[in-house]
């Protein structure tokens, strides 16, 4: 486990470098680290943040100006690190380890732990283009589409009966869960009625990943209150093994990987969006949300079913160039309104 590996004296990380020592177990930052670490389900997501953790605070040590309490910490320590990291690994690699220390700063600010953020105004290297996903919806998107989706879903009143209102109940139905929990649409068109758990204390959604890995990723209350409803006036004679998303309530097969992504080009059409989408644009309009409104990479990771966190850093790397933009945040428009 990644927490007994960072109290562990004679453990070697992945750098080669000596872990945390005995006489170090008592550092305030350590606790809190420790802390921070518990926030986390996965074990590889823990021991991805150990190691960066492990770097930053090592080499702090190495120069003589040891770090025992968050608090000690400024945006020079940070930078400092980076420009270590840029000169011994590559963007990829240094965005990852960047990451899981502003993470844990991030979350030492949330508890009060510390005064301000040292990281606050600090952004991710960039990485190549090349590898970037399906470009996410804005939120202004995203609020056009819900508010017309809704709008049909709710004159839809007999969904049973009527062809064009089972359309549109699957479209709004699908469309939000698609954009709340971030499925693959490999992920989609297995889901069975039987795995919208509501009985536990938290609502959950249960899926197999790519490679048949399980994966069972909480739901919001509002979903899993919407998705009831569907399944009472839409699915009520299906069994537990039933397809969840069908095209029509008589039908008992799947939706196909085609029909979803044509639904979400239509969608989006419809809306006036002319850019390119597919059902993965959803997926990383997940990601995209999530972080603009704060919520940890790793965490994102672990919601979307990453393997690794390189891959997550890249859905969200559109959010970072615009919040980093200087630009955008020129007054000057604002200036000639007055």
């Amino acid at each position: 486990m990644a927490l007994e590996r960072l109290f562990d004296q004679t453990q070697q990380n992945s750098e080669g470098m000596e872990a945390l020592a005995t006489e170090r177990f008592d550092a305030p930052i350590l606790q809190n680290f420790k802390l921070f670490l518990l926030k986390f389900s996965s074990n590889n997501t823990r021991e991805a943040y150990e190691r960066a953790f492990v770097t930053f605070f090592d080499y702090w040590q190495s120069t003589g100006h040891p770090v025992f309490e968050a608090a000690q910490v400024q945006r020079s320590h940070l930078d400092i690190w980076n420009r270590v990291l840029e000169a011994q690994y590559s963007p990829s690699t240094v965005a990852a380890k960047l990451s899981a220390v502003l993470s844990f700063f991030q979350f030492c600010k949330q508890n009060d732990w510390i005064a301000s953020n040292p990281g606050e105004f600090i952004g991710l290297p960039r990485i190549s283009r090349s590898k970037g996903k399906t470009e996410a919806f804005s939120e202004s998107e995203i609020r056009l589409i819900l508010g017309k989706l809704k709008e049909g879903f709710e004159r839809a009143t007999e969904p049973y009966l009527e062809s064009s209102h089972s359309r549109a109940w699957v479209r709004y139905v699908l469309f939000l869960t698609l954009c709340t929990v971030g499925m693959r649409v490999s992920e989609v068109i297995h889901l069975r009625l039987g795995d919208l758990e509501t009985d536990g204390e938290f609502p959950r959604l249960r899926m197999s990943l790519k490679g048949g890995e399980e994966h069972a990723p909480l739901i919001p209350d509002e979903l899993a209150a919407l998705l009831k409803q569907y399944v009472l006036r839409f699915r009520n004679w299906a069994q537990k093994e039933s397809p969840l998303f069908v095209l029509s309530p008589k039908s008992n097969k799947p939706l196909t990987r085609e029909y979803i992504s044509r639904m979400i080009a239509d969608i989006a059409q419809e809306c006036g969006i002319q850019k390119s989408v597919s059902s993965h644009t959803c997926r990383a309009t997940v990601a995209s949300l999530l972080h603009k409104n704060a919520v940890p990479v790793g965490e994102i990771k672990d919601l979307l079913g990453h393997k690794s966190i390189l891959t997550t850093m890249m859905y969200v790397r559109k959010t970072d160039e615009e919040k980093e933009s200087a630009a955008r945040k020129n007054p000057i428009f604002n200036m000639m309104r007055k």
